[in-house]
């Protein structure tokens, strides 16, 4: 970014304009980039045209938890910090599931689903099968 501050970007499939997917995928745009939590990867913006769709989302320097403990260097969480990240992803979680208007099951948890910053805080992403569900 011209600050300096990195960003994430996600490149999606384009779908037709005018298009139910098209759509509901400016619904679950506006939804995503409600959602202020902690532990939620925040969405700070997009890019949509008839060619490409891409989400802009804030960057986790530490990459996801699957890489940390399965990757090259894997395995060399202390298990207090382990503990600590398995909270975080709880708490994002319960977010979701509880508190979020309208409520979002993320249905695909994993621990490629799970980034984590430069403190080791996580940050739960990638709703791509959620369900929004109405109150």
């Amino acid at each position: 970014m011209p600050n300096g501050e990195h960003v994430a970007v996600k490149r999606l499939p384009a779908m037709s304009r005018g298009s139910s997917h098209d759509h509901g995928f400016n619904a679950e745009i506006q939804t995503l980039g409600r959602i202020r939590h902690r532990h939620i990867v925040r969405l700070l913006g997009f890019c949509s045209n008839h060619e490409t769709n891409l989400l802009v989302y804030e960057y986790m320097p530490n990459g996801s938890l699957r890489e940390i403990l399965h990757g090259k260097k894997g395995g060399h969480l202390n298990w207090d910090t382990r503990h600590k990240i398995v909270v975080e992803v709880a708490k994002g979680l319960c977010y979701l599931h509880h508190d979020c208007s309208p409520l979002i099951l993320h249905c695909d948890v994993k621990s490629n689903n799970i980034l984590l910053d430069s403190n080791f805080e996580a940050h739960v992403v990638n709703f791509g099968l959620a369900k929004f569900l109405q109150d």
